[in-house]
C-alpha cells in the first residue's frame, strides 16, 4: 500500500491518494521555495557584510591582531571574510563578522589539534592552498551571542595565521 506523504500511514482510497498527491506537490513547492528565499537570503546577508568589512579596513589590505594565544600575528582579509562567510550557513551566525576582532582575542588555543598540511592526502583545494602558502592549521575556541566557536586557521610560510572557517555550536542552556 502507499505510504501518505512523509507519514507512515497507508492509504489506499482513491481519492485519499489524489488528495496526497497534491499535498506531496504543495509541500515540496513550499520547501523548494524556502529553500530558495534562504538563498537569496544568505546571498544579501553576505554582499553586507563584505561591504561592512570593506570599510572596517579602511584602505589597508588586512587587519592585524597580535594575541598571546595565537603563535604568529593574525590577518584578516577579504579572503578570510570571504571564505568564514562561506562556512556559516545561518543568515543570523554570519553577523559574527562584525565581532570578528572580539571573537579572536577572546579564543583559546586548542593544544593538541594542530595539523599539518598533508600533501599526500587527497583533499578538496589542496593546489590552492598550497599556492597561497599553507603550511598547517590551529584551531581555537570562542563563545559569542549564545554560540561556541571553532576557529580554523590556515598557518602559512608568510608568517601569519589567516582565519579561514568558524564553526557556530548552539550552547545548550542548563535546566531546560
Amino acid at each position: 500500500m502507499p505510504k501518505g506523504c512523509g507519514s507512515n500511514l497507508s492509504i489506499s482510497d482513491p481519492v485519499f491518494l489524489a488528495l496526497n498527491d497534491e499535498a506531496c506537490r504543495a509541500k515540496k513547492i513550499i520547501e523548494d521555495k524556502a529553500k530558495k528565499e534562504l538563498s537569496v537570503a544568505r546571498k544579501a546577508k553576505d554582499i553586507e557584510l563584505k561591504k561592512w568589512f570593506e570599510k572596517e579596513l579602511k584602505n589597508q589590505k588586512h587587519i592585524v591582531i597580535s594575541s598571546n594565544q595565537f603563535l604568529k600575528n593574525v590577518h584578516i582579509d577579504k579572503f578570510s571574510i570571504n571564505s568564514i562567510l562561506s562556512h556559516i550557513g545561518s543568515v543570523e551566525g554570519k553577523e559574527i563578522i562584525k565581532d570578528i576582532k572580539t571573537v579572536l582575542k577572546d579564543a583559546k588555543h586548542q593544544k593538541g589539534k594542530d595539523q599539518l598540511l598533508d600533501k599526500k592526502k587527497p583533499e578538496k583545494n589542496l593546489q590552492r592552498k598550497i599556492k597561497r602558502g599553507v603550511t598547517g592549521y590551529r584551531y581555537y575556541k570562542s563563545d559569542w551571542n549564545g554560540y561556541e566557536v571553532t576557529i580554523s586557521m590556515e598557518d602559512n610560510i608568510h608568517g601569519y595565521e589567516q582565519p579561514y572557517s568558524f564553526k557556530l555550536t548552539k550552547k545548550h542552556r542548563k535546566g531546560t
